[in-house]
Protein backbone atom coordinates (compact mmCIF):
# COMPACT_ATOMS: atom_id res chain seq x y z
CA UNK A 1 0.00 0.00 0.00
CA UNK A 2 1.13 3.51 -0.75
CA UNK A 3 0.62 6.20 1.83
CA UNK A 4 1.12 9.26 -0.31
CA UNK A 5 0.23 12.82 0.57
CA UNK A 6 -2.42 12.84 -2.13
CA UNK A 7 -4.72 10.67 -0.02
CA UNK A 8 -4.79 13.06 2.94
CA UNK A 9 -3.85 16.50 1.58
CA UNK A 10 -7.34 17.62 0.47
CA UNK A 11 -8.83 16.89 3.87
CA UNK A 12 -5.99 18.69 5.72
CA UNK A 13 -6.19 21.70 3.41
CA UNK A 14 -9.94 21.96 3.88
CA UNK A 15 -9.54 21.83 7.65
CA UNK A 16 -6.80 24.45 7.66
CA UNK A 17 -8.74 26.77 5.37
CA UNK A 18 -11.81 26.42 7.56
CA UNK A 19 -9.77 27.39 10.62
CA UNK A 20 -8.33 30.48 8.87
CA UNK A 21 -11.80 31.51 7.71
CA UNK A 22 -13.24 31.17 11.21
CA UNK A 23 -10.34 33.12 12.72
CA UNK A 24 -10.76 35.91 10.20
CA UNK A 25 -14.48 36.18 10.86
CA UNK A 26 -13.82 36.27 14.57
CA UNK A 27 -11.38 39.15 14.16
CA UNK A 28 -13.74 41.09 11.91
CA UNK A 29 -16.88 40.33 13.93
CA UNK A 30 -15.68 39.84 17.53
CA UNK A 31 -19.24 39.86 18.82
CA UNK A 32 -19.72 36.45 17.26
CA UNK A 33 -17.22 34.97 19.76
CA UNK A 34 -18.99 33.63 22.86
CA UNK A 35 -17.91 35.34 26.09
CA UNK A 36 -15.40 33.02 27.70
CA UNK A 37 -15.06 34.70 31.11
CA UNK A 38 -17.29 37.72 31.70
CA UNK A 39 -16.45 39.67 34.90
CA UNK A 40 -19.14 39.18 37.57
CA UNK A 41 -20.82 42.33 38.84
CA UNK A 42 -19.82 41.44 42.41
CA UNK A 43 -16.15 41.33 41.39
CA UNK A 44 -16.42 44.76 39.80
CA UNK A 45 -18.05 46.14 42.96
CA UNK A 46 -15.27 44.67 45.08
CA UNK A 47 -12.67 46.27 42.83
CA UNK A 48 -14.41 49.65 43.13
CA UNK A 49 -14.55 49.31 46.92
CA UNK A 50 -10.86 48.45 47.05
CA UNK A 51 -10.04 51.54 44.98
CA UNK A 52 -12.14 53.75 47.27
CA UNK A 53 -10.20 52.38 50.23
CA UNK A 54 -6.87 53.37 48.73
CA UNK A 55 -5.85 56.35 50.88
CA UNK A 56 -2.21 56.22 49.83
CA UNK A 57 -0.46 59.42 48.88
CA UNK A 58 0.78 62.70 50.31
CA UNK A 59 -1.91 65.03 51.61
CA UNK A 60 -1.86 68.63 52.80
CA UNK A 61 -4.62 70.38 54.70
CA UNK A 62 -6.39 73.08 52.72
CA UNK A 63 -5.39 76.68 53.35
CA UNK A 64 -7.31 78.96 55.71
CA UNK A 65 -7.60 76.17 58.26
CA UNK A 66 -8.68 77.12 61.76
CA UNK A 67 -6.03 76.80 64.47
CA UNK A 68 -8.83 75.77 66.81
CA UNK A 69 -10.47 72.35 66.72
CA UNK A 70 -14.17 73.25 66.77
CA UNK A 71 -17.24 71.03 66.95
CA UNK A 72 -19.20 70.00 63.86
CA UNK A 73 -21.49 72.94 64.68
CA UNK A 74 -18.38 75.19 64.55
CA UNK A 75 -18.62 75.94 68.25
CA UNK A 76 -16.16 75.73 71.11
CA UNK A 77 -15.83 72.22 72.56
CA UNK A 78 -17.87 71.55 75.75
CA UNK A 79 -15.16 71.92 78.40
CA UNK A 80 -15.48 70.76 82.00
CA UNK A 81 -14.46 73.06 84.84
CA UNK A 82 -11.01 71.42 84.82
CA UNK A 83 -10.74 71.89 81.08
CA UNK A 84 -11.63 75.59 81.30
CA UNK A 85 -9.00 76.03 84.02
CA UNK A 86 -6.35 74.54 81.73
CA UNK A 87 -7.37 76.73 78.79
CA UNK A 88 -7.55 80.00 80.73
CA UNK A 89 -3.79 80.76 80.84
CA UNK A 90 -3.51 79.95 77.12
CA UNK A 91 -6.23 82.43 76.24
CA UNK A 92 -4.74 85.02 78.57
CA UNK A 93 -1.42 84.78 76.76
CA UNK A 94 -3.10 84.87 73.34
CA UNK A 95 -6.42 86.72 73.71
CA UNK A 96 -7.08 86.83 69.95
CA UNK A 97 -6.65 83.06 69.74
CA UNK A 98 -4.33 83.40 66.74
CA UNK A 99 -2.08 80.52 67.70
CA UNK A 100 -1.26 78.64 70.85
CA UNK A 101 2.46 79.24 70.35
CA UNK A 102 2.27 83.03 70.06
CA UNK A 103 2.46 83.65 73.76
CA UNK A 104 1.34 80.63 75.73
CA UNK A 105 3.66 77.94 77.00
CA UNK A 106 3.04 75.57 74.09
CA UNK A 107 4.64 72.18 74.84
CA UNK A 108 5.73 71.95 71.21
CA UNK A 109 7.80 75.09 71.71
CA UNK A 110 10.15 72.85 73.66
CA UNK A 111 10.04 70.25 70.88
CA UNK A 112 7.70 67.84 72.60
CA UNK A 113 5.80 65.81 69.97
CA UNK A 114 2.49 67.41 69.01
CA UNK A 115 0.57 64.22 69.78
CA UNK A 116 -2.80 62.98 68.56
CA UNK A 117 -5.01 64.47 67.23
CA UNK A 118 -2.91 67.62 66.80
CA UNK A 119 -0.65 65.77 64.37
CA UNK A 120 -3.60 65.56 61.95
CA UNK A 121 -4.03 69.33 62.11
CA UNK A 122 -0.51 70.27 61.08
CA UNK A 123 0.00 72.67 58.19
CA UNK A 124 2.72 70.36 56.85
CA UNK A 125 1.96 67.39 54.58
CA UNK A 126 1.19 63.89 55.79
CA UNK A 127 1.66 60.64 53.89
CA UNK A 128 -0.54 57.55 54.18
CA UNK A 129 0.78 54.09 53.26
CA UNK A 130 -1.39 51.00 53.54
CA UNK A 131 -0.66 47.27 53.79
CA UNK A 132 -3.13 44.41 54.32
CA UNK A 133 -2.52 44.35 58.08
CA UNK A 134 -1.37 47.90 58.89
CA UNK A 135 -1.77 51.51 57.84
CA UNK A 136 1.09 53.94 58.41
CA UNK A 137 0.71 57.71 58.65
CA UNK A 138 3.95 59.66 58.23
CA UNK A 139 4.07 63.29 59.32
CA UNK A 140 6.50 65.82 57.91
CA UNK A 141 5.99 67.71 61.17
CA UNK A 142 8.70 66.42 63.53
CA UNK A 143 9.45 63.60 61.05
CA UNK A 144 7.22 61.24 63.07
CA UNK A 145 4.94 58.35 62.16
CA UNK A 146 2.05 56.25 63.44
CA UNK A 147 1.25 52.57 63.11
CA UNK A 148 -2.42 51.54 62.83
CA UNK A 149 -3.15 47.82 63.22
CA UNK A 150 -5.76 46.48 60.80
CA UNK A 151 -5.73 42.79 61.75
CA UNK A 152 -8.86 42.87 63.90
CA UNK A 153 -7.12 43.06 67.26
CA UNK A 154 -8.80 44.74 70.23
CA UNK A 155 -7.38 47.77 71.96
CA UNK A 156 -5.09 46.60 74.76
CA UNK A 157 -5.61 47.63 78.37
CA UNK A 158 -3.11 49.03 80.86
CA UNK A 159 -1.04 50.87 78.25
CA UNK A 160 1.84 53.10 79.24
CA UNK A 161 0.72 56.56 78.05
CA UNK A 162 2.60 57.91 75.03
CA UNK A 163 2.47 60.93 72.74
CA UNK A 164 0.89 59.11 69.77
CA UNK A 165 -0.95 56.37 71.67
CA UNK A 166 -1.98 52.96 70.38
CA UNK A 167 -4.20 52.73 67.30
CA UNK A 168 -6.35 50.04 65.71
CA UNK A 169 -8.39 50.49 62.57
CA UNK A 170 -11.20 48.97 60.53
CA UNK A 171 -13.12 49.78 57.38
CA UNK A 172 -16.67 51.11 57.47
CA UNK A 173 -17.51 51.07 53.78
CA UNK A 174 -14.99 53.41 52.17
CA UNK A 175 -14.09 55.08 55.49
CA UNK A 176 -11.08 54.12 57.59
CA UNK A 177 -12.08 54.28 61.26
CA UNK A 178 -9.09 54.61 63.60
CA UNK A 179 -9.51 54.22 67.36
CA UNK A 180 -6.63 55.56 69.50
CA UNK A 181 -6.10 55.30 73.26
CA UNK A 182 -3.12 55.31 75.62
CA UNK A 183 -2.33 58.98 75.11
CA UNK A 184 -0.49 61.02 77.71
CA UNK A 185 -1.60 64.47 78.90
CA UNK A 186 1.56 66.32 77.86
CA UNK A 187 0.21 67.74 74.60
CA UNK A 188 -2.45 70.15 73.40
CA UNK A 189 -5.46 68.99 71.44
CA UNK A 190 -4.86 71.66 68.78
CA UNK A 191 -2.78 74.77 68.03
CA UNK A 192 -5.21 76.91 70.01
CA UNK A 193 -4.33 75.14 73.24
CA UNK A 194 -7.47 73.13 73.96
CA UNK A 195 -6.48 70.70 76.71
CA UNK A 196 -6.94 67.01 77.22
CA UNK A 197 -6.15 64.49 79.94
CA UNK A 198 -4.72 60.99 79.90
CA UNK A 199 -8.29 59.68 79.56
CA UNK A 200 -8.44 60.96 75.97
CA UNK A 201 -9.81 58.65 73.30
CA UNK A 202 -9.71 59.77 69.67
CA UNK A 203 -11.63 58.24 66.76
CA UNK A 204 -10.57 59.37 63.30
CA UNK A 205 -12.80 58.81 60.27
CA UNK A 206 -10.65 59.12 57.17
CA UNK A 207 -11.97 58.84 53.61
CA UNK A 208 -11.57 60.12 50.10
CA UNK A 209 -14.26 62.55 49.01
CA UNK A 210 -12.67 63.00 45.59
CA UNK A 211 -9.81 61.69 43.49
CA UNK A 212 -7.39 64.17 45.05
CA UNK A 213 -9.33 65.16 48.19
CA UNK A 214 -9.21 63.57 51.63
CA UNK A 215 -11.41 64.25 54.66
CA UNK A 216 -10.73 63.59 58.33
CA UNK A 217 -13.41 63.90 61.03
CA UNK A 218 -12.43 63.49 64.69
CA UNK A 219 -14.50 62.29 67.62
CA UNK A 220 -13.14 63.33 71.00
CA UNK A 221 -13.96 61.51 74.22
CA UNK A 222 -12.34 62.76 77.41
CA UNK A 223 -14.62 62.91 80.47
CA UNK A 224 -12.00 64.79 82.49
CA UNK A 225 -11.60 67.66 80.03
CA UNK A 226 -14.95 67.65 78.17
CA UNK A 227 -18.48 67.34 79.51
CA UNK A 228 -19.57 65.11 76.62
CA UNK A 229 -18.18 63.30 73.59
CA UNK A 230 -18.05 65.61 70.60
CA UNK A 231 -17.28 65.47 66.88
CA UNK A 232 -15.09 67.97 65.06
CA UNK A 233 -15.83 69.91 61.95
CA UNK A 234 -14.36 68.09 58.91
CA UNK A 235 -10.75 68.77 57.90
CA UNK A 236 -10.13 68.61 54.15
CA UNK A 237 -6.81 67.77 52.51
CA UNK A 238 -5.54 68.10 48.94
CA UNK A 239 -3.29 65.48 47.38
CA UNK A 240 0.25 66.62 46.58
CA UNK A 241 1.24 64.37 43.71
CA UNK A 242 4.96 63.80 43.33
CA UNK A 243 5.78 65.39 46.69
CA UNK A 244 8.34 63.73 48.95
CA UNK A 245 8.20 64.40 52.68
CA UNK A 246 11.10 66.55 53.79
CA UNK A 247 13.22 65.92 56.87
CA UNK A 248 11.78 68.24 59.47
CA UNK A 249 12.78 68.13 63.12
CA UNK A 250 11.93 70.48 65.95
CA UNK A 251 15.11 71.99 67.41
CA UNK A 252 14.50 74.37 70.29
CA UNK A 253 16.03 77.80 69.78
CA UNK A 254 18.81 78.73 72.17
CA UNK A 255 16.87 81.81 73.16
CA UNK A 256 14.08 79.73 74.66
CA UNK A 257 16.40 78.26 77.24
CA UNK A 258 15.62 75.36 79.51
CA UNK A 259 12.06 74.43 80.38
CA UNK A 260 10.83 76.07 83.55
CA UNK A 261 11.37 73.86 86.56
CA UNK A 262 7.80 73.71 87.71
CA UNK A 263 5.30 70.97 88.33
CA UNK A 264 2.86 70.75 85.43
CA UNK A 265 -0.84 70.75 86.24
CA UNK A 266 -1.81 67.14 86.77
CA UNK A 267 -4.90 65.56 85.31
CA UNK A 268 -7.82 65.23 87.68
CA UNK A 269 -8.16 62.00 89.56
CA UNK A 270 -9.37 59.07 87.54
Amino acid sequence: MKFGMSAYAPKRVDTFCGFILALGLALIFPSTIPAQASIPATTMKQAAATSARDLSGVWMVKRKRSVSLLTDAKQEPPLTAWGRAQLKPVKSADPKNRSGSSGADDPHKYCDPVGVPRADLTARPIEIVGTPDEVFIFYEEDHSWRQIYMDGRALPEGLDPSFLGYSVGKWDGDTLVVDTVGLNDKTWLDDAGHPHSDALRVVERIRRIGTDTLQIILTIEDPKAYSKTWTSAPRTFDRKRGYELAENYCVAADSIGARKAETPSASPEK
